[in-house]
């Protein structure tokens, strides 16, 4: 939770994503990737849905 936006991050990279676009925010959920596949997220960046896609090349 960062204000008014959600977001979703893997674990490992929440304390150093937080400080690195200088936000404030509190875990309030974990899940796995494979429970998010497929669903629709708002792109940071760009205005559109974007699913997800699992795959074995992806790497933190």
């Amino acid at each position: 939770d960062v204000g008014d936006k959600l977001l979703v991050l893997a674990a490992e990279l929440v304390e150093s994503c937080l400080a690195r676009y200088k936000l404030e925010g509190t875990v309030i959920a974990t899940t796995t990737g494979q429970a998010l596949e497929l669903i629709n997220f708002r792109h940071p960046f760009y205005d559109r849905l974007s699913p997800v896609y699992l795959a074995d090349y992806v790497e933190l």
